[in-house]
């Protein structure tokens, strides 16, 4: 009987195991442009995918699509982004492991003239987690579907008194 090295199978399976990783990381959301013809206001959404946070950011766009223009854009395009184009800035992102923010994410956030139109959302390990950045506190939460109606209402709170606040 023929045996197989241990060693070629390790690196293969560690191989499929980044290859995996890396295309889970590779996913975007489909950006689009929500356009009301009077809008009052012009929100930008900028996230990274998962089923928790597609499932807020949805349900955002269905509040505010009646009286604002909303764009969603990758959080990888944050770059390209005027902020003074913005009523509210939205940024949902996912913090592993209290790990750094990505680095789209960080520099739009070092180079913000105004922070009071940014709302920060941060999927972590836990929801107890307390995040701040720049002198933005972030909304976290773990990425829990039953979690998702909490977190939608304190999200669209914080949107809801920037818009007054304009």
């Amino acid at each position: 009987m023929k045996t197989f090295p241990a060693r070629p199978l390790l690196m293969m399976g560690g191989a499929l195991f980044l290859c995996v990783i890396l295309l889970s990381c590779a996913r975007h959301i489909k950006e689009d442009r929500f356009i009301q013809a009077n809008a009052e206001y012009h929100i930008l959404i900028a996230s990274n995918p998962s089923d928790f946070k597609d499932g807020i950011r949805n349900r955002l766009i269905e509040n505010y699509r009646t009286t604002a223009n909303i764009d969603v854009v990758n959080i990888s395009s944050l770059r390209e982004i005027r902020e003074d184009r913005y009523d509210a800035i939205l940024i949902m992102d996912s913090c592993i492991a209290w790990s750094h923010l990505n680095l789209s994410f960080k520099s739009f956030l070092d180079d913000l003239e105004r922070k009071d139109h940014v709302v920060l959302f941060l999927t972590t390990g836990g929801s107890e987690w307390d995040y701040q950045y720049r002198g933005l506190d972030a909304i976290t939460s773990a990425s829990v579907l039953d979690y998702q109606d909490d977190m939608f209402n304190r999200v669209k709170a914080r949107i809801d008194q920037i818009l007054v606040e304009q």
